[in-house]
């Protein structure tokens, strides 16, 4: 037998956003670059941002690493308000 895998849930409303995709965001990398040094797929990388997954416990010490914080920086949800200064800067990285 196989192993389980874990339900993909629906996207998250755009007004919910993940400690996850901030912290991404925060870091400046591409996304696939973040994924590829903690040993994940880019796509499930991209389930853990939009919150259709959770990070697995067993992993949140390698995200941490990488990332340069702590778990609490990485589970749970946001404001939306938390995601208005990286909406609010045009092309040329100016407010």
């Amino acid at each position: 037998m196989g192993k389980r895998k874990s339900p993909v849930k629906p996207p998250l409303p755009d007004d919910i956003v993940t400690k996850v995709r901030l912290r991404l965001m925060d870091d400046g990398r591409p996304q696939y670059v973040i994924a590829a040094d903690i040993g994940v797929p880019a796509s499930r990388m991209s389930d853990y941002a939009l919150g259709r997954r959770t990070i697995p416990q067993k992993h949140v010490f390698r995200f941490c690493t990488v990332l340069n914080c702590n778990p609490e920086d990485l589970l749970g949800y946001a404001e939306p308000r938390d995601l208005e200064p990286y909406l609010a800067t045009d092309s040329n990285g100016s407010s």
